[in-house]
């Protein structure tokens, strides 16, 4: 069973969260990305590395800093999981009366005890029950998880089934997701697609190199400042834009000839030399070189 898992308004006593649209109970993106990264930094204290990183929460599912400017996007995307309609043991007995909802009761014994300010009487196994009714999710509801990352390679790959079969699995296995969950609610097990259960099956082996970080050679691409916050950005052809924050940015910018810098902060993009690397979702510039053939634009 499950009860609500975010944090907005409900239209249940019982705080059940039903889509807005479909009027259905669903799992948000969000609460299974929390659940996931709660695994994640559960492990992390006790010192569970990846590729010999510490800090690999931050790269699986991003991070924000103190500014609106600071921070990364997180590696993977998770999507609202919504409710499939029919489990296959009802569509094979032709039984199409399967709800996901269900009615369970809060059974509060000592209501004087927890409810009175003044006078209250001691909890007493003499005292009379009051059944509050309420919605649940019915158990045998399935639902369907979508995880994915815009990023491609093998690597991913490996991290990405890691994720799933490990954090996600044993997330909603054993700490559960939405409300009550130490009353038993929120508990869900994965049917895995058969390549993710062999995965599975072989324990939950982390990856070994997804971290490593991937130099990439040096091309041309337009480099501009902002210089609000002193960062510098570059527009690779094919990947987009990469920023580079202080303290780096102040580094490779003194390194640069006086000529560029001057164009640079007159608001001027310039053609530089780039030599950057990725290490999991994060990009990053390691090396900006004049190019002699460059002008400013």
């Amino acid at each position: 069973m499950l009860l609500h898992p975010a944090t907005g308004s409900t239209v249940t006593d019982g705080s059940l969260l039903l889509h807005h649209t479909y009027g259905v109970p669903y799992l948000p993106g969000s609460a299974l990305k929390g659940i996931c990264r709660h695994r994640a930094e559960r492990l992390k204290a006790d010192r569970v590395c990846l590729s010999g990183v510490t800090e690999w929460p931050r790269l699986l599912f991003g991070w924000t800093g103190e500014g609106d400017a600071d921070g990364e996007s997180g590696l993977f995307d998770f999507w609202d999981a919504l409710w499939v309609p029919e489990p296959p043991e009802l569509l094979a007995t032709g039984d199409s009366d399967f709800t996901p909802l269900v009615e369970d009761i809060v059974n509060p014994h000592h209501g004087d005890y927890y409810t009175r300010k003044e006078d209250r009487p001691p909890p007493s196994d003499g005292d009379a029950p009051i059944p509050a009714h309420i919605l649940t999710v019915a158990p045998g509801t399935r639902f369907l998880i979508v995880v994915e990352s815009f990023a491609q390679g093998d690597q991913v790959k490996d991290l990405l089934d890691w994720v799933v079969t490990t954090l996600l699995r044993d997330a909603l296995r054993e700490d559960g997701i939405g409300a009550r969950t130490r009353a038993g609610y929120g508990r869900l097990d994965l049917d895995l697609p058969a390549a993710a259960g062999n995965i599975a099956s072989q324990g939950g082996a982390r990856p070994s190199s997804l971290f490593e970080a991937t130099k990439q050679p040096a091309q041309v691409a337009l480099v501009s400042l902002n210089k609000s916050d002193r960062s510098l950005r570059a527009a690779i052809d094919g990947i987009g834009n990469i920023v580079l924050r202080l303290p780096a940015a102040r580094t490779l910018f003194a390194a640069l000839p006086s000529s560029v810098q001057r164009d640079l902060e007159k608001n001027r993009s310039v053609r530089l030399l780039v030599t950057w690397e990725s290490v999991g979702n994060v990009r990053r510039i390691v090396a900006l070189e004049a190019d002699p053939a460059s002008a400013p634009l």
